[in-house]
């Protein structure tokens, strides 16, 4: 018990010592959130980032008897509601300063990429929570009390920071516990966020690029899924500069390919130039409203072989390979979202019933997750130690399949070495299996474990 209270002090010490060193307190002040009497805004923003270190939502924290006495319940609540905070402001320029540390520890050649995705904040067992609404779940395959949270963050493939976000709700829902909203000026800032709620998600989305990429963000690629990549989305930000990666649905949009229109499957017939068998093919199209040339890459499916994956990029300069490598970039969101859910406490921690302060917890655990992942990047990362490690270190390298196959089989190995004697044996025997199934070229990669038949 002892040396879990020693280690639990140790981390929060490291992770409050790295808010001090972004100058977090400075991007509190640029960002309108501050207080003219009573408790410091520092103290209150550091104690609710710290507070996942207890691992507690701010109910059980306050009522174990830890809690700093002079800091009431409602002050932390005030805090979180104040409509005059600009929380966006200060994900932006945290996020703003990270990436900025993070690719001058990186060569100009790097591709950096930002990624679009959304998902469901649960507030499922919530009655009079400001705009709820009714949204479908597609991991659970059902409808859900909350928000469709879209996400934009930046990567470099190691590293992955959010940017900004936007809580978004159904334009069907006639939600009457939303006074807050009446009380806003129309020009103030809070309104034009407020008003996001019943926006497409798509405008979200492209405002939401615009706005970064004005801010000085630096990226090559835009990733984003089959919801998101649409002919009107890829128009807009082609004409702001920037490419798109992403998949597509096999609908019935037509591309036109030597003066006629094609559907995907027709267009996959012609790039497999008939063979069905081929498992990679691409071909150069154009939209067929704006004429947008696109690279489309088909990949025959894993597990179905009539069916193919459909790859589109707007960067018909590089080769197929590159684009489905630079799309694998996209599953650093889809670890984002499970990390913030699972060990972040997102939608967990706060009993918030307006959009205000529901929109200042997610900041708050937005601002957790840069904070970790600028410490995990100087740990992990020898160009951090300075100038002299930053001329003699390699920059951190993309891991290609054999690399990431190894590592996998090493961990296997150690941690069935840590199991009893006799499932150690059980699970050997069924790996063993496994390992003669593969193809011959894994069994070669995986030739170092000498595996024995």
């Amino acid at each position: 018990m002892l040396q879990q209270i020693s280690d639990f002090s140790k981390n929060k010490n490291y992770f409050l010592s790295a808010y001090k060193e972004l100058g977090i307190d400075g991007l509190l002040s640029k960002s309108n959130i501050r207080k003219r009497n009573g408790c410091d805004v520092s103290k209150i923003f550091s104690m609710l980032l710290s507070l996942v270190f207890y691992n507690k939502n701010l109910y059980s924290y306050l009522n174990s008897g830890k809690a700093d006495t002079s800091i009431s319940k409602n002050t932390y609540y005030r805090f979180l509601g104040n409509l005059t905070y600009r929380w966006w402001h200060l994900l932006s320029r945290l996020a703003i300063s990270v990436i900025s540390f993070f690719q001058s520890l990186t060569g100009a050649g790097r591709v950096s990429c930002l990624i679009l995705d959304d998902t469901v904040f649960s507030r499922n067992r919530s009655k009079k929570v400001e705009f709820l609404s009714r949204i479908f779940d597609h991991a659970s395959h059902k409808y859900l009390r909350g928000f469709s949270m879209v996400t934009l963050g930046w990567t470099d493939s190691f590293s992955f920071v959010p940017v900004d976000f936007a809580l978004v709700g159904s334009s069907k829902e006639k939600n009457v516990y939303s006074k807050e909203m009446k009380k806003l000026d129309h020009r103030s800032y809070m309104h034009r966020k407020y008003s996001q709620i019943t926006q497409p998600k798509p405008k979200i989305a492209s405002n939401m690029i615009k706005n970064i990429l004005n801010l000085g963000v630096r990226a090559d690629y835009v990733l984003m899924d089959s919801w998101y990549a649409n002919e009107p989305l890829l128009h807009e930000l082609v004409e702001e500069g920037i490419d798109v990666i992403g998949m597509l649905k096999n609908g019935r949009q037509k591309y036109c390919y030597k003066g006629e229109n094609y559907t995907l499957k027709e267009l996959s017939v012609i790039a497999k130039s008939g063979d069905s068998r081929k498992k990679k093919a691409s071909i150069i199209v154009k939209t067929s409203k704006y004429n947008i040339p696109v690279k489309i890459v088909f990949v025959k499916h894993r597990s179905l072989g009539n069916r193919n994956l459909h790859f589109i990029s707007t960067d018909c300069s590089i080769d197929e390979d590159e684009i489905l490598r630079i799309y694998g970039y996209r599953w650093q969101i889809e670890v984002f979202f499970k990390s913030v859910k699972s060990c972040l406490g997102l939608a967990s921690e706060f009993q918030c019933r307006y959009y205000s302060a529901i929109c200042a917890h997610t900041t708050i655990v937005f601002t957790r997750f840069i904070i970790l992942e600028w410490l995990r990047r100087k740990e992990k990362d020898d160009r951090t130690l300075g100038g002299l490690f930053l001329l003699m270190c390699d920059e951190v390298r993309d891991m290609d399949l054999k690399a990431a196959l190894q590592n996998i089989a090493l961990l296997l190995m150690k941690t069935i070495e840590k199991l009893s004697q006799q499932f150690t044996e059980e699970i050997l025997k069924q790996v063993r299996l496994f390992f003669f199934e593969q193809p011959r070229y894994i069994q070669q990669l995986l030739g170092f474990l000498k595996w024995e038949s």
